[in-house]
């Protein structure tokens, strides 16, 4: 049986998510530190909208479930792990790239 999942594809995904969560913090320090009379809606618009439809979760979430169906429990699983594990090292990147960017420390009494 020909897997209709790849490597290729699984490892795509994750990248894309990591890098789609580390403009996320770029963005959201950028907005709220940096750019505080932004418009209310350019948040969600850019974050859940643009950045959202960038990760491809959807994409990634249906490869994890043809693993599953394919008999391949273990990979499927750490797919999982390894995307969720790389999006969070992305956006927290991006949160401490851009404050340092920006002239400021985590530790200034604001959260990530």
């Amino acid at each position: 049986m020909c897997s209709r999942v790849t490597t290729m594809g699984v490892v795509s995904s994750a990248v894309a998510g990591a890098v789609g969560c580390l403009l996320m913090g770029i963005l959201m320090v950028a907005l709220k530190e940096r750019f505080t009379g932004a418009p209310t809606l350019l948040s969600p618009l850019l974050g859940t909208g643009v950045l959202g439809g960038f990760t491809t979760s959807s994409h990634y979430a249906d490869d994890v479930r043809l693993l599953f169906e394919e008999g391949s429990p273990g990979y499927a699983v750490g797919c999982l792990v390894l995307t969720v594990v790389a999006s969070l090292a992305g956006v927290t990147a991006g949160v401490y790239a851009t404050r340092a960017a920006l002239g400021r420390r985590s530790g200034d009494g604001m959260t990530a």
